[in-house]
């Protein structure tokens, strides 16, 4: 125990050096001891062989006893002194270690902030070169269509000149012949650039569908490119192709640029396909959304009542799209007041969707619960009970029909308007309508619904 500043202040140097010093001292005392005794030992053994017996040597022996007393507490404080000071150097070689762990720990610690820091560069650097391997991919592909393109002119080239060399006598035979073979590789090089940009189609929903909507971006102006150098401007599988970059830009909440390509995708279709075909009223739809997310509701209107339009005419009045667009007409009337429409339309889909799913189909109880909401915005209270209650007597029957399994509450109509897309209508009937325009019939002639803004 050292003092300092009136203070004590304790250090395990500082006890360890004063138990020493404190064994060090009775060390010397017990040897002073030591020596008294056999002082008083010599002197009693004098007096034994004189035979004398006084007050001085009792007073001796008084002096022994005192002192053997003290030796037997000297020894037992060294022994105490010496095990303090074993513990203490064991605890020193405990602290030392435990310094010594400290110091790993840290070093440790220091070495796995650098492992992470290191990881993180390899994956930005793995991304990186999987972003170049894509684009070289690409790239290969390109330059071996290309290749594949100019064989296929040289041998039409050469068919050409071959043909001018024959005789008259054998022209008209030797004519056909080269014309088969020409018609044979023009349709070869046809079906190679099918293959091409589908590849270069799945390639860009690959990358859209794991969120790289650069790469998908890119891959998509690319194939753009490559069609109307090709193809023309007015292609089909250019269409396509765009109409992946809308959904590119959507996700990106770019839409004046998604409605500004989605335009020219109606125009290709609308060249190619004609006004009234099933491909301009899914690209009619989804404008209508993306005008309906810039809050322009009037021109989403009209978007969408020619889309109406258009799949009544193809479809039949009584078809589920139909019903599902009358579903999409009534959540922008409603955006614009007009609230005798909205109950109408409603009304009109419930008619279809009741008649080719049933009462207690889940389209029947959305599109109720839709009518009740308009309802309760006109403060028709009443109408509005009228209308849930027959939703919780579908839901009810659901529930006694699955068991305990549950369902999902249906939403307000103007999440018809989200850039996700709702769940394919399901048919009760296994057998498909004759004009029904299922998914595996729209996917290449629409671009899949699956990627499309809505329904």
């Amino acid at each position: 125990v050292f003092s300092m500043e009136g203070e004590e202040s304790y250090s395990f140097n500082s006890l360890l050096d004063g138990t020493q010093a404190v064994r060090r001292g009775l060390e010397a005392l017990r040897g002073e001891h030591e020596n008294l005794l056999s002082v008083i030992t010599q002197k009693e053994g004098f007096d034994e062989e004189h035979e004398e017996k006084s007050d001085e040597s009792l007073l001796l022996e008084c002096k022994e006893a005192t002192l053997a007393e003290s030796m037997n507490r000297l020894n037992g404080g060294l022994h105490e002194a010496e095990l303090l000071v074993m513990i203490l150097q064991y605890i020193g070689s405990l602290e030392g270690d435990k310094k010594k762990l400290r110091a790993q720990v840290r070093r440790l610690a220091d070495e796995n902030s650098w492992l992470r820091q290191e990881l993180q560069r390899t994956q930005q650097q793995l991304q990186e070169v999987e972003s170049e391997a894509c684009k070289i991919k690409e790239e290969k592909q390109h330059l071996e269509y290309t290749i594949s393109l100019s064989k296929t002119s040289e041998m039409g080239e050469l068919s050409m000149k071959t043909s001018g060399s024959i005789e008259s006598g054998t022209e008209g035979n030797s004519l056909t012949s080269q014309e088969s073979k020409v018609k044979s590789l023009s349709n070869e090089s046809a079906r190679s650039d099918s293959e091409h940009f589908e590849k270069l189609h799945q390639y860009a929903i690959q990358h859209l569908h794991q969120g790289r909507h650069d790469v998908a971006l890119s891959l998509c102006k690319k194939a753009v490119q490559e069609i109307e150098l090709t193809h023309g401007r007015l292609h089909p599988d250019r269409a396509n192709m765009m109409n992946i970059m809308v959904v590119i830009y959507r996700e990106q909440s770019k839409l004046d640029e998604a409605v500004k390509v989605l335009l020219e995708v109606l125009e290709i279709r609308e060249k190619t396909n004609g006004r009234e075909h099933q491909t301009v009223a899914s690209t009619l739809n989804n404008l209508s959304v993306l005008y309906a997310k810039l809050g322009e509701y009037k021109t989403a209107e009209t978007m969408c009542r020619r889309a109406l339009e258009i799949r009544q005419k193809l479809l039949g009045a009584n078809h589920p799209d139909v019903a599902q667009q009358l579903v999409n007409l009534a959540a922008l009337c409603q955006h614009l007041g007009k609230y005798e429409e909205v109950e109408w339309y409603y009304q009109r889909a419930l008619e279809i969707y009741q008649t080719e799913f049933g009462l207690d189909d889940q389209n029947v109880i959305k599109t109720l619960n839709y009518l009740g909401k308009c309802h309760m915005k006109q403060g028709n209270l009443e109408a509005a009970e009228k209308v849930f209650s027959k939703v919780r007597s579908s839901v009810q029957v659901q529930d006694l029909g699955t068991g305990t399994e549950s369902r999902e509450q249906s939403s307000s109509p103007t999440l018809l308007l989200r850039t996700e897309t709702p769940e394919p209508v399901k048919r009760s009937s296994p057998q498909p309508r004759p004009h029904s325009f299922t998914r595996v019939q729209e996917q290449r002639a629409e671009n899949s619904r699956v990627h499309q803004l809505c329904y």
